[in-house]
């Protein structure tokens, strides 16, 4: 595992989409997969900026989402529709790059990426009670690759369900990414920010591996590049 550790917001997307861009500059079909949080909004931006001026560039990059929820008349899919918003459009990614997670897709997704080599990397963030994807305390299946898991299992993902979609909206499913899927990726990054995801990294980096804390996984992986800001980094002892 490598820790970076950067001054600030700035600098902490400055390297993580330096990060990106270099997966994306190479001379062969590259598998990735994306966060739609907050936290990579001004790495996308710069992103977006490049890939929009040069998108002949980029027709190597296949973009895979890690998780998905859709509402319960399909009209929702809350990770494609951040994406889209967020990186696809912008950035000017062909439709034929994107390739979609859904709750009825997700074992030919999982097929679909293995024959074309797996993903080489994986950029995600760090939840306050240590979920990863929609890996939730307690009801993370460290054994599977895609899984479906209960809308409602945790606090924090149904409060940022809440933001995003009326009550109903909200399915009692959506499907996720899991740990076996994440230990098979070339490059596992994560980024993550501010004080209050604090104690989060200290307990993924601190604590024994269990599914009562998801992200304690993570660090088995190994190519695992954990980025934080100086504040998110403030529980941690590098001695």
């Amino acid at each position: 595992m490598r820790i970076i550790v950067e001054n600030d917001y700035e600098a902490l997307s400055q390297t993580v989409h330096r990060i990106i861009l270099g997966q994306m500059y190479q001379d062969r079909r590259i598998n990735m997969s994306l966060t739609g949080g907050e936290t990579p909004t001004r790495t996308y931006e710069l992103l977006t900026e490049i890939m929009s001026k040069h998108p002949k560039h980029f027709t190597n990059t296949h973009f895979y989402n890690f998780d998905e929820m859709a509402s319960p008349d399909d009209s929702i899919h809350l990770t494609q529709d951040t994406l889209d918003r967020i990186l696809y459009q912008p950035g000017n990614i062909s439709k034929s790059n994107i390739h979609p997670l859904t709750a009825g897709n997700y074992l030919e997704i999982k097929k679909e990426l293995f024959q074309n080599g797996g993903l080489d990397l994986m950029f995600i963030g760090l939840g306050s009670d240590n979920h990863f994807c929609a890996n939730a305390p307690n009801y993370t299946n460290f054994k599977e690759e895609i899984y479906s898991v209960p809308v409602k299992t945790d606090p924090f993902l149904e409060e940022h369900f809440n933001q995003y979609l009326d009550e109903k909206d909200i399915p009692t499913e959506m499907v996720t990414m899991g740990a076996a899927m994440l230990m098979k990726t070339k490059t596992l990054l994560m980024a993550v920010t501010g004080k209050n995801k604090a104690k989060a990294v200290k307990q993924m980096l601190n604590m024994e591996i269990s599914t009562s804390v998801p992200a304690t996984v993570l660090t088995l992986h190994p190519n695992f590049i954990l980025i934080l800001d100086k504040d998110a980094s403030s529980e941690i002892s590098f001695q």
